[in-house]
Order: structure tokens, then sequence, then C-alpha cells
């Protein structure tokens, strides 16, 4: 994705490195603040935006297995059910 974006060769790896620590961080995010809506709301409309990336950047990806829109939506479903889980405590 990001030698897409035109950005230079030799900044990629820095950058694909970069992604790597804020996803970790933003998974470190969801252990901390287990109760947070707005962490589950972030990461669908992520997983979305991801998928819509991916299918106008590298649509050839969708044919494979583990592709990224099954993998992303699965993440966004997992993402539903917490906030469907949060409102169940909640009202309990």
């Amino acid at each position: 994705f990001w030698e897409f974006t035109g950005i230079q060769f030799l900044s990629i790896p820095s950058l694909i490195q970069l992604s790597g620590v804020g996803e970790i961080i933003f998974g470190i995010l969801f252990l901390i603040f287990r109760q947070s809506k707005v962490l589950h709301y972030l990461n669908i409309m992520a997983m979305l935006f991801f998928i819509v990336v991916v299918a106008v950047v590298y649509p050839h990806y969708f044919v494979q297995g583990f592709n990224p829109f099954i993998m992303n939506t699965a993440m966004a479903a997992l993402s539903i059910v917490a906030l469907q889980l949060l409102d169940t405590a909640k009202h309990s």
C-alpha cells in the first residue's frame, strides 16, 4: 500500500514498521480500555475504510484466501458484538 502512495522507496520500510507499531498500540488500548465504545466504533470505521482502500488499490487480493475483505469484516463484526455485549451489560 505504501508504494501506491508515491512515497520514496527508502521511507517505505520505516512506514511499514510505524504502521505495525500503531496496530500494536491500538490493540493495547483495547486491553486497557475494555469498556470503550469509541475504540470499537473507530475499529469498525477503520476496517471498512481499509476494505475500500484495498478494493481500489489491490482488487486482486479479494480472490485469495484470508483476504482483506474477510479479515477486516471479521474484525468489524467482533467490534459490533462487543458493542452489543457492552450495551447488554450496561442494562443488566
